[in-house]
């Protein structure tokens, strides 16, 4: 059996990603530094914070560089993205 397209999938991929946003971990903003076919990433141009993202992935969003923990001024400090710091919305899941 062939793979089908997850419900929504194709609406995530066909959504518009803003060209920056607020960085979660301090009070600066995140670039979109690279994005094609749906991946890319975000940089933060304070503390240097990294987020890829892959908008056919279950989960999107995912840290690639903690750039320098020592420039947040927030409570989120972790080698992963939180929850609350993941922003493009998950992929809906086929029901089984």
């Amino acid at each position: 059996m062939a793979d089908a397209p997850t419900p929504g999938s194709e609406a995530l991929l066909d959504a518009p990603l803003p060209d920056d946003r607020s960085c979660t971990r301090c009070p600066g903003r995140q670039a979109l530094t690279g994005g094609q076919f749906g991946m890319g990433k975000y940089a933060c141009d304070e503390c240097e914070l990294i987020v890829g993202f892959d908008l056919e992935a279950e989960e999107p969003e995912f840290l690639l560089d903690r750039g320098r923990p020592s420039h947040y001024t927030k409570d989120v400090f972790g080698d992963r993205l939180a929850t609350t710091e993941r922003r493009i919305p998950q992929r809906a899941r086929a029901e089984a």
